[in-house]
Formats: C-alpha cells, structure tokens, sequence
C-alpha cells in the first residue's frame, strides 16, 4: 500500500503479492510466533460431500449461526436477500430476518443464503488481548472458520491460558482433532465442566453467561 505512492501502477509495484494459499501467510509478531513460519491451512477448508467425521459434523454451518450472521448484516443487505428467496421485503430487519429463517426451511433457499452471506467471502481473523492489543491477523481467503483461528494459535510459541470465541463448541473440536497427541483444549474440551446430564441441569439454573461456559 505505501509503495503505490511511489509507482505508476499496480503492475509495476514490485512489491504486491497475489493472494493465493501458497503465499497468504498470518502476520505474527516476532516474539509471539513460534518460528518464521506459520500455518496457513484454508486450502483444508473444503470438505467433501462424504466427509462424515465428528469434526465435520460440528463445524458444518448450523441454521442458528447462518442466523447470528444474518443478525450482523444492514438493513439494506436482509432486504436484498428476502427479495432474492421471494420473500417479503417488506418491514424492520427483525420481521425480514424472521422470514428468512423460515424460509431457510426450504433447502435452495437455506443454501442461496448461506453462498451470499457465510461461502462468498472472506474476512479477518484476529487474535487480541483484553487490551484491545492485536497479537495476530490473518487475511481469509474464505469465510472465516475455527481452522484460521488454531492456524495463529498452533503458530504462536505458548497457547494461552484462556481462550474466548464466539462458536465454542467448534473450536475446542477442531483443536484437538488436529493436535490428538497433546489436546489444546483440556479438561472437558474447554468447558469450565464435564458435560454430564447433572451439570448441564445445574447450567441451565443458572446465569445465560455461565450456561454458555457449560455447555459451550
């Protein structure tokens, strides 16, 4: 970006480099990072039809998370996909994001919505303190996923001690599948408890904040 001020085009910037899989690499600070190298693992992201694994099945784009991305969207943009499903476009965001959640019934439906708000795309992934001090960044060929997340964390020399995310069953899932020998995420894949049918009572007894802690 600085050096387009120095240069005529785009073409004859020496220093641009084409977004591909091979050459996207995080950026991680130098005393964070384990090495000089880091993982970038998104051409993995692609599961094949008949990948049946547990991960697999957890990491697949869940109705309710389709939903919690649609809650994120303008205004302008729900509309649009309502009249895309031939749906009533007409009313507050709620009242259209409702519709479409309906309409997600409907599997053409489910899946137009879920190409033009979670597959179309990429994104970032950061990693930050409580401090708001950002310790790493990935630039996301494709739609963000658990999978970019470990990529930083398994780069970085020492995990840290907690770890909060927004889907919190799919990380934990992810991260020990792929580091089977020494699990990230232990004991009870990252929850405070096991989830036994007592706890999960106990969980629901409980504060919303806390019963996401227990059951993830």
């Amino acid at each position: 970006m600085v050096a387009r001020g120095f240069v005529s085009s785009r073409t004859n910037n020496p220093f641009v480099v084409e977004p591909s899989y091979e050459t996207w690499a995080p950026w991680i600070g130098q005393k964070t990072r384990m090495a000089n190298s880091v993982l970038n693992t998104e051409y993995e992201k692609v599961f094949s039809p008949k990948v049946t694994s547990p991960e697999a099945q957890v990491l697949s784009v869940s109705e309710d998370r389709l939903v919690d991305e649609l809650m994120k969207q303008k205004v302008g943009v729900v509309r649009k996909l309502c009249k895309a499903c031939n749906v009533d476009s007409k009313g507050s965001r709620m009242d259209l994001i409702l519709r479409l959640r309906a309409e997600m019934q409907n599997r053409h439906s489910y899946n137009k919505i879920f190409q033009k708000i979670w597959g179309a795309s990429g994104g970032w992934s950061v990693v930050l303190c409580p401090h708001g001090v950002v310790y790493s960044l990935k630039f996301n060929l494709r739609a963000e996923s658990p999978r970019d997340f470990m990529d930083l964390l398994l780069s970085w020399q020492h995990l840290p001690n907690v770890t909060i995310y927004d889907f919190a069953r799919g990380l934990p899932t992810h991260a020990n599948f792929r580091v089977p020998s020494s699990l990230p995420f232990q004991p009870y894949e990252g929850r405070l408890a096991d989830s036994t049918p007592e706890n999960i009572d106990k969980a629901k007894q409980s504060k919303e904040s806390l019963k996401c802690l227990f059951l993830g």
